[in-house]
């Protein structure tokens, strides 16, 4: 520091007395400045001496306390702490080292601490702990025994540590000194139990090494310990072959520290080659830092009781075995309160029960009553204390409360020292079908003689020697007119002698043979029979009788007569069904291709079949279709074919047309005939058809090409209006498939993230300001472009998509109005169109919680929006749902309100909160009274039935106006604007909602 401030003194003066010199030339000037120079020179040295002071004072200090905190530290550390010179002398010492060693500091520096360290140590010798002190190695730990002062031995575990100056030469050493004595008696005190224990007690290093083997292991395997130090424990043949590989993931599961213990059941070697069974546990020591020191393991030999156990499990298994598979039901029963110890499996068949059931229950339970239980009590209490042994037969309930008649024995036996009390076998055979059998024998002869089927006794001979009555009443002859007679003579010439040859050589080798054949009654009269002959022998095999069953087949083949026609036909109409109308079809273009004719193809759909049903009921949907297929089997000729294809679809196949005109006539025909009123069952009903017409040739040459563009061309005449009928174009097919391929490109723009939801604002009629907004789904397609919703909503409500799209809109516009609400942007509603798939949907109330609860999403922040015809397709249901909807806090808004038929009295049953009045009443209801007329009236009687009010298609200032006056709520449309992203509708939100500007560049796309 000094010479710094010599040199920048010099410095100083050298150039200040320069610089004065070049800009002063005037002498007294130039002392003054020079004075001044030297006051600013002292005033700056005094300064810098100051700071360099105070800073020595504030190093001083610091040192000082650092002192202080290690003199107490070094002082109160419970290790034994020794600083040395690099000579090896002591420098200081703690008290701790002091009071460990037993001697004074004065006393402790007489020492030599390298021969301190050395001293009986093999390991380390002086040279190497000198090396500490030379600089050669920088850490260096001994353990060494040091004769204290009082002669007692004491281990110590000395690290010394040797601390460099800042040019890395050895300026001083660090001695540490740890107590051993509790860690070598706790050493001792384990080595002595491992010596001691009477387990097989081994010790495997980190690399699965056999590092200890005590005195219990050489006598429990006979390996010494010499023969095992050192050994792999995996690979040496002390482990049994086929435990190897298990055993081996168990230790390494030990030693990736997944568990600190384990308990291993395997097999091992001796040394002789015996196989023992041995249970090890297992337990992992570790190092200080954590690791993985070794594994202790302590094994027993369990091969003599495993062998018990084996031997015990055997019998056990065996007597069991035994006991369950007895067919006769075994209790073992309690004789002090009869309630059931054991029982087999048996039970269950006789009895019903499964021996879970029975176990611990009370006797009586298996009795037919009270009574009954007592009077058995009593007899077997007499008989058994008599004998000892009892066999009784009577009756049993089961389980399904049948009575069953058993056979019981029952027998007292001595349980020994397990049981305090002798027990009770009860063995029960269930002797029903014994009684039963003579039952049956007789019953087999009224079985015989009741018999539908006719049965024949022919004696050896295959002479009649008895019929029954069955036979009586098919045959017509009597018994006395066949009684000896041949089997044959029921024969009507039909089958030849080599037929009858075949049966009975069959029967005589086979022992029964059966088939069809045709018999005779004794009008003369032939019938189909079907007959079983069974050859019946004695126990030296030679035949005794046959006996013949036969059974008329006359209404059996009446059924399958029945099973054919409906194979082919319409079980309600009578018509044809789907595959026989195929095949007339492909029969008639066969015939009219050689004949050069025309063949028609008319498919006929009922319109509003459905609502018959659903209204009428099915008993009268059935009878209106059979209405039908009789008009429409009278509106065509006679070669010509009518078929039912579905549940209201009819098809007609018109062959031998000269001309594809001649078509006409027939459609007007069967328009005339069967699409009128018809009077079903009391009931009035109109039908309407819509028909499809496809032509052979022009329009396919097969049958299912035909079929499908008539269906096409039907589809066509549904979606016009029904109640006409359409012959097929090209220009049908190909927006067929263009409407195939449209769907194909929506289930892309789902996946493309084409379809983006939009909002329209909904505006207050009184202060113009948004209050609300309807989302609405646009879909910009690579394909296509812009899409309007007219086109591809139809599709993906025919199709199904309109389910998925549907949730995927709940979703956005859920999440997106949790925004704006959160923002304080909106506190209306926003409206989301309903489907009519989607309002049929079962999970439709569940699809909207999830999406509410999922964002947290107030219900009443979302409204669903039906049109009129939706709701009025089935009101009854329609109701149902609304008020499912109401109840969650939803709000509901019928949309296109006045283009349906719906009337006040259905109006008022459901929960709608909002009528929305269709745009084509709003569009001229500043220039067209009826227009104004009809909106003011759907104002005034929303508004009584406590309904708001939203007009649609609001596009300028006059209609608003309007609207105003007669007290309208809420208006949207291009007047206020059109639908906008979520982005835009964001900065209408913030500012003023009449963007014309920006509305007038956006293109009006109408559809919802």
């Amino acid at each position: 520091m000094l010479i710094v401030y010599l040199v920048l003194s010099a410095v100083w003066i050298v150039l200040s007395d320069y610089g004065l010199r070049l800009l002063i030339d005037d002498v007294d000037s130039l002392t003054r400045g020079q004075t001044f120079k030297g006051w600013v020179f002292i005033t700056l040295t005094g300064l810098l001496l100051y700071l360099l002071l105070r800073w020595q004072e504030r190093k001083t200090l610091s040192l000082k306390n650092q002192v202080e905190r290690f003199a107490q530290t070094f002082g109160h550390v419970p290790l034994g702490v020794a600083y040395l010179n690099i000579s090896g002398e002591w420098v200081e010492v703690n008290d701790s080292l002091c009071r460990m060693l037993g001697c004074g500091r004065g006393e402790l520096r007489q020492l030599d601490f390298v021969t301190m360290c050395t001293v009986g140590n093999t390991a380390v010798d002086s040279t190497d702990m000198r090396r500490l002190f030379w600089g050669d190695v920088d850490t260096l730990s001994v353990e060494t025994d040091f004769r204290r002062a009082d002669g007692a031995r004491l281990p110590l575990r000395v690290t010394g540590t040797l601390v460099r100056n800042a040019r890395g030469e050895p300026s001083y050493v660090v001695a540490f000194f740890e107590n051993l004595s509790r860690q070598r008696h706790i050493e001792q005190r384990l080595r002595d139990h491992l010596e001691n224990s009477p387990l097989a007690v081994l010790e495997l290093d980190r690399n699965l090494c056999v590092s200890y083997w005590s005195p219990q292991a050489e006598i429990m395997f006979g390996w010494s310990a010499a023969e095992v130090l050192g050994r792999p424990w995996i690979t040496w043949r002390f482990i049994h072959d086929e435990d190897r590989q298990w055993v081996e993931d168990a230790t390494a599961e030990l030693l990736s520290r997944r568990s600190s213990r384990s308990v291993i059941r395997n097999r091992n070697y001796t040394r002789s080659g015996e196989v023992r069974d041995c249970i090890w546990y297992n337990s992992i020591l570790i190092d200080e830092q954590g690791d993985v020191l070794s594994i202790l393991s302590q094994g027993n030999d369990i091969t003599e009781r495993e062998q018990a156990y084996r031997e015990l499990r055997d019998a056990k298994k065996l007597l069991e075995k035994i006991f369950v598979s007895l067919r006769e039901a075994v209790f073992v029963i309690d004789p002090k309160d009869r309630r059931i110890v054991a029982c087999n499996d048996a039970v269950t068949e006789i009895l019903g029960y499964r021996p879970e059931e029975l176990i611990g229950r009370d006797t009586e339970m298996l009795h037919v009553d009270h009574e009954h239980f007592e009077r058995f009590s009593r007899d077997y209490d007499a008989k058994l204390a008599e004998t000892g042994t009892v066999q009784m037969e009577y009756q049993l309930r089961r389980r399904d409360g049948t009575i069953i008649d058993t056979e019981n024995t029952i027998t007292m036996i001595d349980a020994g020292e397990a049981l305090e009390a002798t027990q009770v076998v009860s063995v029960v055979r269930d002797i029903s079908a014994r009684k039963q059998a003579a039952e049956q024998q007789r019953l087999a002869a009224m079985v015989f003689d009741n018999a539908n089927e006719a049965i024949v006794i022919a004696d050896a001979e295959r002479s009649i020697v008895y019929t029954n009555p069955a036979f009586h009443k098919m045959t017509g002859y009597a018994a006395e007119e066949v009684k000896g007679q041949g089997p044959t003579m029921l024969d009507p010439g039909i089958h030849d002698d080599t037929f009858y040859n075949t049966m009975w050589e069959t029967v005589d080798h086979d022992g029964h043979w059966q088939g069809e054949v045709a018999s005779r009654r004794r009008n003369g009269q032939t019938y189909p029979t079907w007959l079983s002959i069974s050859a019946v022998r004695n126990a030296a095999g030679a035949v005794m009788n046959y006996i013949l069953i036969a059974t008329d087949l006359s209404e059996q083949r009446r059924l399958d007569e029945r099973v054919r026609y409906l194979s082919f036909h319409d079980s309600v109409t009578g018509l044809l069904n789907r595959p026989a109308m195929v095949e007339r079809l492909e029969q008639a273009i066969i015939h009219c291709q050689r004949a050069k004719r025309d063949v028609a193809v008319l498919i006929l759909n009922i319109d509003r079949f459905k609502m018959v049903n659903d209204s009428l009921g099915h008993a009268v949907g059935d009878l209106l279709l059979k209405q039908v297929a009789r008009d429409l089997r009278g509106a065509v000729r006679a070669g010509d074919s009518v078929a039912r294809l579905a549940a209201d679809q009819f098809v007609v196949v018109l062959s031998e047309l000269a001309r594809p005109d001649d078509v006409g006539p027939v459609l007007e025909k069967i328009t005339a005939s069967v699409g009128n009123l018809q009077s079903i069952d009391g009931q009035e009903v109109y039908v309407g058809f819509s028909i499809g017409v496809a032509l052979y040739p022009r329009d396919g040459d097969r049958s299912e090409v035909l079929v499908r563009n008539a269906d096409v061309a039907m589809n066509q005449a549904r979606a016009e209006g029904g109640g006409r009928y359409r012959f097929f174009t090209r220009q049908m097919h190909d927006r067929a498939v263009d409407l195939l391929a449209m769907e194909g490109e929506l289930r892309r723009a789902v996946e493309r993230g084409e379809l983006k939801v939009c909002y329209q604002p909904q505006i207050s009629v009184v202060n113009e300001r948004i209050v609300g907004a309807e989302a609405l789904l646009r879909w910009q397609s690579k394909r296509y472009g812009a899409v309007s919703p007219a086109r591809f909503i139809p599709v993906a409500e025919a199709s199904g998509l309109i389910l998925p799209i549907g949730r995927w809109i709940f979703e956005q516009v859920v999440r997106q109005t949790r925004i704006w609400r959160d923002e304080g942007l909106l506190s209306g509603s926003v409206a989301v169109n309903l489907s009519a798939r989607q309002f049929r949907e079962a999970q439709l109330a569940q699809t909207i919680r999830e999406s509410l609860d999922r964002e947290g999403l107030p219900a009443e922040a979302l409204e669903l929006e039906l049109t009129e015809s939706l709701v009025m397709e089935d009101a009854v249901q329609a109701a149902k749902i609304l008020a499912e909807l109401k109840a969650m806090g939803l709000r509901l808004s019928m949309d296109d309100f006045g283009t349906g038929y719906s009337s006040l009295s259905h109006l008022k049953r459901f929960p709608f909160d909002t009528l929305k009045i269709d745009q084509s009443f709003v569009r001229d209801i500043t220039v067209d009274s009826d227009d104004a007329a009809i909106a003011d009236s759907i104002i005034a009687m929303a508004h009584a039935m406590g309904m708001r009010v939203i007009a649609e298609g609001v596009e300028d200032a006059e209609q608003l106006a309007h609207l105003r006056r007669r007290g309208c709520d809420f208006a949207q449309g291009f007047y206020c604007s059109p639908a906008v992203d979520p982005e835009t509708f964001q900065a209408l939100l913030r500012g003023d909602w009449r963007l014309q500007d920006q509305a007038s560049r956006l293109e009006h796309s109408p559809g919802p």
